[in-house]
């Protein structure tokens, strides 16, 4: 007689995978969409890209449209937050607006670094055209840490 699954009971079975998927689904829709038609209450996120390189972090933010006053980046242990915030500009009730999508608002993103920085001195960051690039870099004892470790293959 054939295994008989109710739907979302077992996870080898296809729509029991489905089934434990699906209230996560709905949890990021709010927060993946719903911002972007303007809806919403969360702060908005920064889109982020985060390389690591041989002796430094590379960090770059798209920040659009901001100005000096407008960003903050705050560095503590493993923990590097980024903040802006975009003012709204006052819209002039003669203008006859037929599309307006763009967000203004407060910016926070909050990322986990690989390891705890022990001199935030020592970060650079820069901003130009819409792009800020945080440089962060490794600690001799981090890059101690990092070594190859030798595979041994049978045969």
């Amino acid at each position: 007689m054939a295994r008989r699954y109710p739907v979302g009971a077992a996870s080898d079975h296809p729509f029991g995978r489905f089934a434990q998927r699906l209230p996560s689904l709905f949890e990021r829709w709010d927060r993946d969409w719903l911002p972007m038609w303007g809806e919403g209450e969360e702060p908005l996120m920064p889109a982020v890209d985060l390389k690591e390189e041989e002796d430094k972090l590379v960090l770059k933010a798209d920040l659009p449209g901001l100005s000096e006053k407008d960003i903050e980046l705050v560095c503590l242990g493993d923990r590097l937050t980024l903040k802006a915030q975009r003012e709204t500009e006052k819209a002039d009730k003669k203008e006859d607006y037929h599309v307006t999508e763009r967000q203004f608002g407060s910016y926070q993103r909050t990322l986990r670094l690989p390891f705890a920085v022990r001199d935030p001195e020592a970060i650079r960051a820069h901003y130009e055209k819409g792009v800020l690039t945080v440089e962060i870099p490794k600690s001799d004892a981090v890059k101690l840490q990092q070594r190859p470790i030798k595979i041994e293959f049978g045969s």
